[in-house]
């Protein structure tokens, strides 16, 4: 319980910022957009998107200025791990605490279905860097997780739309079958589907889930992904 007496509440974010300079006028309004919130994943994000605000986590890369996943909080983060082989980079994962008690969290960025194909080296198959994500995915996660989340940049959709059925199968092994998604579905106030997502421990219950708009003044976009902000309580 909070202080009110009141049930304590996690919110929890994600956004893939395409790249947005900390100091950029689309960053300003994906910040003020994100709101008042205790957790953040973004991907694809300057380093310094947040400037000295709370604390930060970020994933290695080989821009120095950049990385593909950063975790920001509140409250200090420990017990960092930062993944290898087919993780690194993509991957990164850490304890904070909440409201709600300490809580694992995992960032991801799933590499999107051409990973590789065209330059890669050696040269992939279609989905093949998405899958063998996935692969070394599953011996990161807990099969009986509790107060932990898993989200990011899933580069897929939930239920399974365009994607081969094969691949959707080994996400919900790896991941829906143990975390349950808290965006699933068509996403009201934009009525599409996401490729981002939020999973929650069944030990979290979805309270509110809230769209972030990615279309900023006069229609234009401030990226290419809209964001995704949950309330979750105890359950």
């Amino acid at each position: 319980m909070s202080a009110d007496g009141k049930p304590a509440k996690l919110t929890v974010a994600t956004f893939n910022t395409e790249w947005r300079r900390a100091h950029s006028d689309d960053a300003v309004l994906i910040r003020e957009r994100l709101g008042r919130v205790d957790i953040v994943c973004l991907t694809e994000a300057d380093r310094k998107f947040f400037g000295e605000e709370g604390h930060v986590l970020a994933a290695a890369g080989p821009d120095g200025s950049r990385t593909k996943v950063l975790l920001w909080s509140r409250q200090p983060w420990t017990a960092v791990d930062e993944g290898e082989s087919a993780l690194a980079g993509y991957y990164l994962a850490a304890t904070t605490d909440t409201a709600l008690g300490p809580l694992r969290v995992y960032g991801i960025v799933i590499p999107y279905r051409f990973s590789g194909v065209r330059y890669g080296n050696p040269k992939r198959q279609t989905w093949e860097l998405h899958r063998a994500f996935l692969t070394a995915l599953d011996d990161r996660l807990p099969n009986r997780p509790e107060r932990s989340i898993v989200l990011g940049d899933f580069n897929q959709r939930i239920p399974r739309k365009y994607q081969p059925q094969s691949i959707f199968d080994e996400l919900d092994r790896v991941v829906l079958g143990k975390f349950a998604p808290a965006t699933a579905g068509l996403i009201a106030g934009i009525e599409r589907q996401a490729i981002d997502h939020i999973c929650l421990s069944p030990d979290l219950q979805l309270q509110h889930l809230d769209a972030i708009s990615n279309v900023g003044p006069a229609g234009r976009l401030i990226s290419d992904h809209f964001g995704l902000r949950v309330k979750c309580v105890a359950a």
